[in-house]
């Protein structure tokens, strides 16, 4: 548990430095995915499994959510015509 909470404390200040440089556009859908992230970190430390129900409902949550940030960091930067289609 202690491991884990150490691991993920370091995205917290990446996630304060994409607040503060990155577009809204960008740092909404970013906001989504590290919560969704916390919120799969949190179930793993109360003994989630891959193959419980609640894991089945969590990870393609945090699944979209990436794909969501990604694309809204490519259409920003605009290297990447797929991601605005």
């Amino acid at each position: 548990m202690t491991a884990a909470r150490q691991a993920f404390a370091k995205c917290y200040e990446l996630r304060y430095q994409l607040e503060v440089f990155a577009p809204r556009s960008v740092v909404e859908p970013a906001l989504i995915y590290f919560r969704s992230m916390r919120q799969l970190r949190d179930a793993a430390i109360a003994g989630l499994q891959d193959g419980d129900t609640e894991y089945e409902r969590i990870f393609p949550e945090v699944m979209a959510a990436l794909e969501s940030t990604r694309n809204a960091m490519r259409q920003d930067m605009g290297t990447d015509k797929l991601a605005s289609e």
